[in-house]
């Protein structure tokens, strides 16, 4: 479908750029910010629209074969534009592209939000610590990155980003 074409398009286009190899590793692209957070920047309904766009094809697809398919057609165009490429490499790009990533890999695409921080803890405790840095008024205006714990409750992190050096 066209939209899937547009959408397979924008998001190689930071490969296509060779500032990545991974369309999953560039967070600054809807499909890199859906990798590292496990939530897509649009929602459900971005996945609703591919699903009808598709047609009969996906009808019964949950947002994970969506995700999965979109994965590993955009890997199988990856190996089909290197100059190398075989037919064979193009099936075996698509068929390791379409089983879900491991555990490993998807910590690592998300341990950025968490390294990067300075204080990692209960809301209550990155409240008073960014208190202690930054003054009442501005710890205020902060903004508190929230991780959902498996057991229930929430980790919290103030996001103080490492500078270039």
């Amino acid at each position: 479908s066209a939209l899937w074409s547009c959408i397979k398009y924008v998001e190689l286009n930071p490969v296509r750029a060779g500032i990545t190899d991974d369309p999953a590793d560039y967070r600054f692209s809807s499909w890199g910010a859906w990798s590292g957070s496990g939530k897509h920047p649009f929602g459900r309904e971005f996945f609703n629209h591919v699903k009808r766009s598709l047609g009969n094809r996906a009808k019964g697809w949950a947002i994970a074969e969506v995700a999965a398919e979109l994965r590993a057609d955009m890997a199988k165009t990856i190996e089909a534009e290197r100059n190398d490429a075989t037919s064979e490499s193009v099936k075996t790009a698509y068929a390791e592209a379409k089983r879900r990533p491991s555990l490993q890999l998807v910590a690592t695409r998300r341990m950025r939000y968490w390294t990067d921080g300075a204080v990692i803890g209960s809301k209550l405790f990155v409240q008073k610590v960014a208190i202690d840095l930054y003054g009442e008024e501005k710890a205020k205006r902060r903004r508190y990155g929230r991780g959902e714990l498996p057991e229930g409750g929430a980790l919290f992190s103030l996001r103080c980003l490492r500078q270039q050096t």
